[in-house]
């Protein structure tokens, strides 16, 4: 029995050895060609430069100045006669410039360049409505 034993021994499988896994890595390893340096160096820059070239470029902000100017271009008409409320003006630039994607101007720079341009800026006695005088808003 002791001979049957041994027998059933020897053709049971065994597991896979630690050693025979070292083996297949370390020959895995020694099927790929070692880098050469100067080769690695090259690869190295083309990486570098792949990664600049996919960074987002800086778009500068949009220039409130301009796109008053714009707007003025398109819906202003100078006239001696005209008058306008300013908050009627400057909400009617501000919707312009929300759907135009364009930054606002404030206020007080619209007013600045109004007055170089020869508006005038009137202050109702009672009312204090503040009124651009010259300058008629045409839709």
């Amino acid at each position: 029995m002791m001979a049957l034993a041994d027998e059933q021994a020897d053709r049971a499988p065994t597991a896979p050895d630690d050693a025979e896994e070292d083996l297949d890595d370390a020959a895995q390893d020694e099927a790929l060609p070692p880098v050469h340096p100067q080769l690695q160096a090259m690869l190295s820059w083309a990486v570098q430069q792949l990664a600049e070239a996919q960074k987002p470029a800086m778009i500068p902000p949009p220039d409130p100045m301009a796109g008053w100017e714009r707007f003025a271009a398109m819906r202003l008409e100078w006239d001696a006669q005209a008058a306008v409320p300013l908050d009627m003006l400057y909400l009617a630039y501000a919707r312009w410039s929300t759907s135009h994607s364009e930054a606002v101007l404030p206020e007080r720079d619209m007013l600045a360049w109004l007055t170089e341009r020869g508006a005038t800026i009137t202050t109702g006695t009672f009312s204090q409505l503040q009124t651009v005088a010259g300058v008629r808003l045409v839709e």
